[in-house]
């Protein structure tokens, strides 16, 4: 899996590998992406003080839930430095939340610091074997548990401004752009659905969606509008019929237009059609056609001017009604 991989999980969820986690002090919080996952280790590495989206801090009208407080010790009293943990090389929205609350949390003693490079810290801390064991573990235990709808999730109930909504829109619009992004999301997909893993969800997700259609659309008994004889169909369908055969009989016998051609105006104005590309491809005038309709005709069809099976004749000319 690519750095910064995320996957579509089979609630229909784009979200990053999420689950509990207990702390080196054994303190259990919730981490909601890889990214998380890393920094947490690295704190349980260093034996640091930690836990997860514990405040919510009101700053310029805006309501802000940082990832990690970060404490002197272990009796969790003093906060002395709080950080976001941003996608993989996600530069720009780290420096956006820097410039947002860097000064806010700094006026008040707390440090404060945005996280998003991570390659430095897996090798630091050789976490490779960690972060694939994290990974397997999201998606098999918590890929139909875990729930962050409504009140659970974390952004519940925020307002944000009306600028922090068109930087979304932006950073949205800028990584959908990206080529490089678009593949290796693409390729992290690919790859998750044709693990063995994945395999598995496609055949839930399969029976899922056959099953959901079955209650929704069960099959239902009814009576031929033709013939009588029972017939199985969809409860949302609108068929009358058992067969085509009935349908076509029983429009035969109560649709008075049924078979019959309105009009005659569609086979005249394509016989009006090929007679023009005749004139206009032997450049002759149309009086000189109708005294030789049949040879010129008969050549049309050679040289491929008109299809080989449009008959024209002075009978079907007159019999249309045809003038040009």
């Amino acid at each position: 899996m690519r750095n910064g991989g995320k996957v579509k999980k089979g609630n229909g969820n784009n979200r990053g590998y999420i689950g509990h986690h207990i702390t080196w002090d054994n303190k259990r919080v919730f981490l909601r992406s890889k990214s998380e996952f890393i920094y947490a280790r690295k704190l349980d590495y260093d034996k640091i003080p930690y836990l997860m989206e514990s405040e919510i801090y009101d700053v310029d009208s805006v309501r802000y839930k940082p990832d990690f407080f970060i404490y002197e010790n272990s009796d969790y009293n003093n906060l002395i430095k709080i950080v976001e943990v941003k996608g993989a090389d996600d530069k720009k929205t780290a420096l956006h939340y820097l410039s947002s609350f860097k000064d806010y949390f700094n006026a008040k003693g707390v440090e404060y610091d945005v996280i998003w490079k991570f390659d430095k810290i897996i090798t630091t801390y050789k976490l490779t074997d960690e972060i694939k064991d994290w990974i397997k573990t999201s998606i098999e235990v918590y890929d139909n548990v875990s729930d962050v709808s409504g009140e659970k999730n974390p952004m519940y109930g925020v307002k944000q401004k009306e600028k922090t909504k068109q930087l979304i829109s932006s950073k949205a619009k800028e990584r959908c752009s990206d080529d490089k992004y678009l593949n290796m999301m693409s390729q992290a997909q690919i790859e998750y659905w044709n693990s063995e893993i994945g395999l598995k969800r496609r055949k839930i997700i399969s029976t899922n969606k056959k099953n959901s259609y079955e209650i929704n659309n069960p099959l239902v008994t009814c009576e031929c509008k033709q013939c009588s004889n029972s017939f199985s169909k969809r409860a949302k369908s609108s068929a009358e019929f058992c067969s085509g055969t009935c349908k076509r009989k029983w429009l035969y016998t109560n649709d008075v237009n049924y078979g019959k051609h309105k009009t005659n105006n569609s086979y005249r104005n394509q016989l009006k059609t090929y007679i023009s590309m005749i004139l206009k491809h032997y450049n002759i005038g149309y009086v000189e056609y109708l005294n030789n309709v049949i040879e010129i005709t008969k050549k049309a069809k050679e040289h491929k001017v008109i299809p080989k099976n449009k008959g024209i004749s002075l009978e079907t000319i007159k019999k249309y009604n045809i003038n040009l």
